[in-house]
């Protein structure tokens, strides 16, 4: 039989520690939703919202007044979106109380068309009202696409313990290498900032090359079974995941949200 051992106090300590950042990173801290009330709540909701694009203005809404419902209904602690107008993020959070960091997709990725204008194109992270949203990291790969305006970029944002990002891979071609550099940048921030973290991501790629370019060891992977991913890290135990399909999701792409047992 081997020596037995004993925790050192500074051991001990942070222990305690890691275990207090994982329970304050998962906590719920807004009211009782439907989930909530099963025993269980949302740490993230990941849509892709399709604020730009005329198929999903005229087939299935708009972007706005369907995630203002589709936040007020599942209460989720933190959204990530991707295609999203800076006008429909102002309004959101302003409806629903939500702090917000916004990334343009390139200085000239703005959104014009039938609504008029309603600011710049790019990406979104919002946090419910109780929980911080502080100090963006902002990312520009060195892989993209040649003659489109749209610029793929990783964000990130501290939250009440947690990192969270979110990120549009291009769909062209490029996007492995892109893939490749979010792993980099993931593995990173894990090392240097936060193990604790969640990703909302339109990857433009299945489960298996996501998982063989752009997952990093650490983090599990929620997806759809196509292109849709919530990365979280594997400390996050017993979460699952639903997919929000049908009048809720108004765009091309279906939503993903995650359920967690209530501390």
């Amino acid at each position: 039989m081997g020596a037995m051992t004993t925790s050192s106090p500074a051991r001990t300590l942070r222990r305690v520690a890691a275990a207090f950042a994982l329970a304050s990173a998962l906590a719920p801290v807004v009211a009782a939703s439907p989930a909530s009330a099963a025993g269980r709540f949302t740490p993230l909701i990941h849509l892709n919202a399709c604020d730009r694009a005329q198929k999903c203005e005229n087939k299935r809404g708009t972007a706005t007044g369907s995630i203002i419902a589709t936040v007020k209904a599942r209460k989720p602690d933190l959204l990530t979106l991707n295609e999203i107008c800076s006008k429909s993020v102002r309004t959101i959070a302003k409806e629903t109380g939500y702090h917000h960091v916004f990334t343009q997709a390139g200085p000239k990725s703005v959104c014009r068309g039938g609504r008029g204008n309603r600011g710049e194109y790019g990406n979104a992270i919002l946090a419910a009202p109780q929980r911080t949203l502080t100090s963006p990291y902002r990312y520009a790969y060195a892989a993209q696409a040649k003659g489109n305006p749209e610029k793929r970029l990783l964000t990130c944002a501290d939250s009440s313990g947690a990192l969270v990002c979110t990120t549009h891979l291009d769909p062209t071609g490029v996007k492995r290498a892109q893939a490749k550099e979010l792993r980099a940048q993931l593995d990173a921030l894990l090392v240097n900032r936060n193990p604790l973290m969640f990703v909302g991501a339109d990857l433009n790629l299945d489960p298996e090359p996501a998982a063989q370019f752009a997952k990093p060891d650490a983090l599990q992977d929620f997806n759809d079974g196509r292109v849709m991913h919530i990365f979280a890290s594997k400390s996050f135990a017993n979460v699952t995941r639903t997919i929000l399909t049908g009048a809720e999701v108004w765009t091309d792409h279906p939503g993903l949200q995650l359920l967690a047992p209530l501390p």
